[in-house]
């Protein structure tokens, strides 16, 4: 059994020495404190707690670290621990509190406070720190699997009629063998798979099943490797490969082609000896480029292949070709995810013709990517303790590196007005309460765990997508070069923080899109989904400013139909619509928004024909202020001080039923 005592530094031995004797309580959290992307995906503390701290301290782990520690140097605070064995059952007196697992959450946010429920023992909260803090691992690789996913999605979102079916599997992990032990492969393995379903990772499969409650979680295919392809011999090479369509006659088979000549491999014997063999196969070919430049490689394969097995273009212009696919499984990182989808749209490839393969990378790291604990900054630190019945909020503040400085306070995650996460001090309330719109949940508590998250749960956790809107000021839509510059400054900064979508607009002084500046907005937006506002209700000319905005391919545009409110508009939305609805290939979403209820939708969606809808749901909330100076605004005098607006849960909810009902 593993001895929890000594699962941490050696420093941490003389700690419980070194805190004030009165210290009674002790409160810690976890953050990334900057990094790769601006935010972090939030996995994996499950297993750490069910693997290690739902084990009971025993007297025999006290004995054998105070003798391993004293022989280490140290002295050893055997009272401590025996009070816990003693008076506690040997269960560690802990409270953890957690986002749940699965969001993604902007860096700088805490993800985990751990506090101490025992005034005798609050030092525990420290010595967990070394085994908690390996959370940066699963973390890690979720988020750079998270980042992948949003890449991939955005090249099938524009060149693909499946866009779901296949983002699915359209990573796979082939990083079992370049991880440092089976631990971190099944730890690894299982982040990558919060985002995909296709896996070699079979330890992954079996922590999924047995700390996430996961029958199956991800699947895989028949599939060569070069020493099963190699021992046929070069003048068997033909053989070699269809002898895998004999073996495997139905389903997806893979096979690796670069053992010798790859191109000769894929223009002759795929393309013209195996040709028939293929065709009238019950099941897709997946031919594996393993080595040389993928982007070569892969169009070389693709112009040759729709040679020789045919194409088929969906309706967004893309070629698919018919029969057989690409699996590129060399040289995966996130900057080589871009440049090959990049290069199959350029030439009017569809990105469900390749799928790809990560291994070292992706759960271990290589020269060109980084799997480690600054990867993303990550750090556990003390933010408040009690000494006798004083609460003291303690951090750190470097001159030397202002990155270090630490959080104050007992701490917990809301939503904020804006649905975004937001770390709040909650040192002003009892040890046992919270903020009343906290979003953390309480999983662990003196050595019991509370709350257990499904790998279904986890994967449904980050489905939401979040489209911010950018807009420096009220007012009108013509912006100086001084705002311009604000907007394209946001853009960047949210698109690396992982937004799925951006609302801008921009108009000249003379009513018109400011296309300048609006393919500015779009260049900094790099691929993310550009939704043009309300700024289109008051343009000059509707009709001519929806094809200007088309042309610049802008995804969406949120519109009332000039008028008031959508009902009023509705003549104009019903055009706009129509318009949108003329070109699938390339098309430009309208968004109806304006004075939308339960009431009115039908007859919208009658009339227009839209079935794409912005609803704000707002509700007045009454400001709990007893005292009222009545007489002073802040600056908006159509808006009372003590009225608050905010989204009514109950409204949404039922707007989206509605909808359902309506759509299927």
């Amino acid at each position: 059994m593993k001895n929890l005592v000594l699962s941490t530094d050696s420093y941490k031995i003389t700690h419980p020495f070194q805190y004030p004797e009165n210290m009674t309580y002790m409160h810690d959290y976890i953050e990334s404190r900057g990094g790769l992307y601006g935010y972090v995906k939030f996995f994996g503390l499950q297993y750490y707690l069910m693997e290690y701290l739902t084990k009971k301290i025993t007297n025999e782990m006290i004995d054998e670290a105070k003798e391993i520690c004293e022989l280490h140097g140290l002295p050893f605070f055997e009272e401590g621990w025996r009070y816990i064995v003693e008076k506690l059952d040997g269960k560690l007196p802990l409270r953890i509190r957690t986002v749940p697992e699965g969001s993604v959450v902007k860096n700088h946010n805490v993800l985990v406070t751990v506090e101490s429920t025992d005034k005798n023992v609050p030092w525990i909260v420290g010595w967990v720190e070394t085994l908690l803090l390996k959370v940066w691992y699963p973390i890690t690789v979720a988020t750079f699997s998270y980042k992948a996913k949003q890449i991939i999605k955005y090249f099938l979102e524009e060149t693909s009629d499946n866009v779901e079916s296949e983002l699915k599997f359209k990573l796979h992990d082939f990083g079992y063998r370049g991880v440092s032990s089976e631990e971190s492969a099944g730890i690894g393995g299982m982040a990558h798979l919060t985002n995909f379903y296709g896996t070699d990772t079979l330890n992954a499969l079996v922590f999924a099943r047995k700390y996430y409650d996961e029958k199956i979680a991800a699947y895989s295919v028949p599939a060569s490797e070069h020493s099963t392809m190699t021992s046929w011999t070069q003048k068997f090479e033909k053989e070699a490969y269809e002898n895998m369509l004999d073996k495997f006659p139905k389903g997806i088979v893979s096979i690796v082609l670069d053992s010798y000549n790859f191109f000769n491999a894929v223009e002759n014997i795929i393309g013209k000896e195996l040709r028939e063999k293929i065709l009238a196969r019950d099941g897709m070919v997946t031919i594996r480029p393993d080595s040389g430049d993928a982007i070569t490689n892969i169009l070389f394969a693709l112009e040759s292949l729709e040679k020789n097995f045919g194409y088929t273009i969906n309706s967004k212009g893309y070629k698919v070709i018919n029969k057989v696919r690409i699996l590129q499984g060399d040289g995966i990182n996130e900057d080589t995810i871009w440049d090959i989808y990049k290069s199959l749209k350029d030439n009017k490839y569809s990105a469900e013709n390749v799928t790809l393969g990560c291994g070292g990378s992706l759960l271990q790291g290589n020269e060109k990517s980084s799997i480690n604990r600054d990867t993303h900054k990550f750090a556990m630190k003390c933010s408040c303790i009690k000494i006798g019945n004083e609460v003291r909020d303690v951090y750190k503040n470097p001159v030397t590196d202002k990155g270090k400085v630490s959080k104050k306070g007992r701490l917990d995650l809301i939503k904020n007005k804006n649905g975004e996460f937001e770390t709040v001090n909650i040192s002003d309330l009892p040890e046992n309460q919270y903020h009343e719109d906290s979003v953390m949940e309480c999983v662990f508590e003196n050595g019991k765990i509370l709350k257990t998250y499904t790998f279904e749960e986890v994967r449904k956790n980050v489905d939401i997508p979040i489209n911010v809107l950018i807009r420096p000021r009220f007012g009108d839509f013509l912006y100086s070069d001084y705002e311009i510059n604000i907007i394209r400054n946001e853009i960047k900064m949210f698109r690396e923080a992982g937004v799925d979508g951006i609302v801008a607009g921009v108009l000249t002084k003379d009513g018109k899109i400011d296309i300048e500046n609006m393919e500015k907005f779009i260049l900094e937006a790099k691929g993310i989904p550009v939704t043009f506002h309300r700024a289109f209700d008051v343009c000059k000319n509707p009709i001519s400013a929806f094809y200007q905005l088309k042309k610049l391919g802008v995804n969406t545009i949120l519109t009332s139909g000039q008028a008031e409110n959508c009902l009023k508009g509705k003549k104009l939305l019903k055009d706009l619509v129509g318009l949108s609805n003329e070109d699938n290939e390339k098309k430009t979403e309208i968004l109806v928004g304006a004075g939308l209820n339960r009431k009115n939708i039908k007859e919208i969606i009658s009339f227009t024909g839209a079935s794409n809808f912005h609803f704000s749901a707002k509700k007045i909330k009454q400001s709990e202020m007893l005292y009222r100076k009545e007489n002073v605004n802040m600056g908006l005098k159509e808006f009372s001080e003590f009225e608050i607006l905010e989204t009514d849960e109950n409204l949404v909810r039922e707007m989206s039923e509605y909808l359902q009902e309506i759509f299927g």
